[in-house]
């Protein structure tokens, strides 16, 4: 008794099913909930168990890292797979780096993880069979990038061998059965881990966007 009225425990607060309709379940605490419903969190437990409710995916106490995992949730298939530099770059969160990074770790999604002391070209799918300039401007590199890693990083030399004498439109066009179809597909690479290919300088090799290769409509949630 409290002056003289009965005390409202939080054990005997009643759960609504709209409440429990409303909540989701695979993305919210225990502890979150249980503050929402001014009840205790061994009941939400109770209830999440009796129900046979997901269980919650998201493991982070800050208020913005929960935002931005249950964003990355939300978002999967737009950006798995992708250079989780590009998504943390992406991702409307006010958070650092590192603790985006930390939070895409928890969320175990696969991303395109980088060294960050170390080159790109060590860990982006690219095929060194292309030339340089192609490379370049698939991956969204400054000029003269891909031919400095293959030196650096001894990386292999180039398939198809272009010089000033042998321009690298003409053997685009002298080997269009062949090249283009995997330029094609390298430009399909790039985007896929989150890489805007440079489509001017492309242009000017004869190489245009496709069904297959034209930039992903963006259909990320926002946060």
């Amino acid at each position: 008794m409290v002056n003289g009225q009965l005390r409202n425990e939080r054990s005997d607060r009643i759960v609504t099913e709209e409440m429990i309709l409303s909540v989701k379940w695979e993305y919210e605490q225990d502890a979150a909930i249980a503050r929402q419903w001014h009840v205790s969190r061994e009941r939400v437990r109770q209830i999440r168990q009796e129900r046979a409710l997901p269980i919650c995916k998201v493991n982070v106490r800050d208020p913005e890292s929960h935002k931005f995992l249950v964003w990355l949730l939300e978002n999967r298939a737009s950006v798995e797979g992708k250079a989780a530099s590009i998504v943390a770059n992406q991702a409307p969160f006010e958070l650092n780096k590192n603790c985006k990074y930390r939070t895409m770790k928890k969320s175990g999604i696969p991303f395109l993880w980088s060294d960050l002391r170390k080159s790109p070209s060590l860990s982006m799918p690219i095929n060194w069979d292309l030339p340089n300039a192609i490379i370049d401007a698939v991956w969204n590199r400054s000029f003269n990038w891909s031919s400095n890693c293959r030196t650096k990083y001894s990386k292999p030399k180039s398939f198809w061998v272009c010089h000033y004498q042998y321009p690298l439109t003409k053997c685009i066009s002298d080997n269009k059965d062949g090249i283009v179809q995997i330029i094609h597909d390298e430009i399909s690479k790039a985007i896929r881990v989150g890489i805007t290919p440079r489509w001017d300088d492309l242009a000017r090799y004869g190489i245009s966007r496709n069904e297959t290769n034209g930039e992903p409509v963006d259909n990320l949630k926002n946060g």
